[in-house]
C-alpha cells in the first residue's frame, strides 16, 4: 500500500468519526482552510488533528462544510467525548469533579443520588447526602460537571430532608427544568422520586434513598433546622 492511498485511508475514517457529509457550501474557513460549522467558536478539525495525531493528512480540500440542514444532535465517543458545543474537554481522573471531603461525608447519610448519561456512555452516578448538596460547575460544588458550559458556577441545590427532597434554583439567568417545566431562578420545588432534571446542559434522574433517613445514631429524629446546617 503506498503512502498516499494510506493517508486516503485515514482521512476516510476520521470523516466518518467526526460525520463529514459528502458536500456542502462552505462559508466560513480556519486559519488552516477547515471549512467550519457556522455554530463553531473553535476549528473541530484542527483540535482532532492534534488529538488523535493525523498531522497533515487531513487537508483544507477534505473538510466540508456540514449541511446548514443538519441537525445538532451531538456525537459521543467511546471515550465519553462530545462534539456539543455546550461541552468542554475536560480530565475526567480530576478528583475534583466531586469534592465533599471525607470528614463531611462522615457526618452526613447517604439520601439519594443523581444519575446523568450526557458526558458518560456508560452512565455516572453523583450520590447525594442528608443536607445541601450544591450543583453547579465550580471546584467548591458538591456535584460538579466542569464540562457543562450552559451550567452556572452555582446553579442549583437539592436539599434532602427527612421526608422530602427539594431543588432549588440559585440566581441564574441559566436554565433549569423539572420535569419538562421550566423553573424560574431563585425558587424551589418539592422533588420526587424518579424526577427528570435538566439543569444546563445536563439531565439527571434524581433517585430517593428513604432507608435510613427516619433514624440517626442517637436514636431520634432530626429537626428541620438541623438540615439546614449541614453542608
Amino acid at each position: 500500500m503506498t503512502n498516499k492511498s494510506a493517508q486516503g485511508i485515514v482521512v476516510a475514517l476520521f470523516k466518518k468519526i467526526l460525520g463529514i457529509p459528502a458536500s456542502g457550501t462552505s462559508t466560513r474557513f480556519c486559519e488552516k482552510g477547515h471549512a467550519m460549522d457556522p455554530e463553531w467558536q473553535t476549528c473541530k478539525y484542527c483540535e482532532a488533528t492534534k488529538t488523535i495525531g493525523l498531522g497533515n493528512y487531513l487537508n483544507s480540500s477534505d473538510t466540508l462544510q456540514r449541511s446548514m440542514n443538519m441537525g445538532r444532535t451531538p456525537t459521543v465517543t467511546d471515550h465519553g467525548e462530545s462534539n456539543d458545543p455546550d461541552y468542554t474537554e475536560f480530565d475526567r481522573s480530576d478528583k475534583s469533579e466531586s469534592p465533599i471531603s471525607e470528614s463531611s461525608k462522615s457526618k452526613r447519610r447517604l439520601a439519594g443520588a443523581l444519575a446523568t448519561f450526557n458526558l458518560f456512555p456508560q452512565g455516572k452516578l453523583f450520590v447525594l447526602y442528608e443536607g445541601r448538596n450544591l450543583i453547579g460547575k465550580a471546584e467548591h460544588c458538591d456535584i460538579r460537571i466542569a464540562a457543562d458550559r450552559s451550567l452556572s458556577d452555582e446553579h442549583a441545590e437539592i436539599v434532602c430532608r427527612e421526608h422530602r427532597d427539594e431543588l432549588i434554583t440559585l440566581i441564574t439567568t441559566n436554565l433549569t427544568v423539572l420535569n419538562g417545566k421550566e423553573l424560574g431562578s431563585n425558587s424551589s420545588t418539592n422533588l420526587d422520586d424518579g424526577a427528570k432534571i435538566k439543569m444546563g446542559a445536563s439531565v439527571f434522574e434524581f433517585k430517593r434513598i428513604s432507608i435510613g433517613r427516619e433514624k440517626v445514631s442517637s436514636g431520634g429524629n432530626r429537626d428541620r433546622d438541623e438540615y439546614d446546617d449541614l453542608s
